[in-house]
């Protein structure tokens, strides 16, 4: 696993999709990134996972991230 922040920049107000979100862990960290005017979208295929991501989500108030259930192809 690498880091996928080290790709390129983040800015406030900008639109993310995590392909393969997983439990949501890089969203959260990208949603504070983006900030209340922007937009996380992580997709996962497991429901399990997804049920993970948007619990966690909700905990945190990050009202800027979504989560979708699909696939990477």
């Amino acid at each position: 696993m690498g880091n996928p922040f080290s790709v390129g920049e983040i800015a406030p107000g900008e639109t993310v999709l995590d392909v393969g979100s997983g439990s949501g862990f890089d969203c959260s960290i990208a949603a504070k990134m983006v900030g209340p005017t922007g937009k996380v979208i992580g997709v996962d295929m497991t429901d399990t996972m997804l049920k993970k991501s948007r619990k966690t989500a909700d905990n945190m108030g990050l009202t800027q991230l979504e989560f979708k259930k699909g696939f990477a192809e």
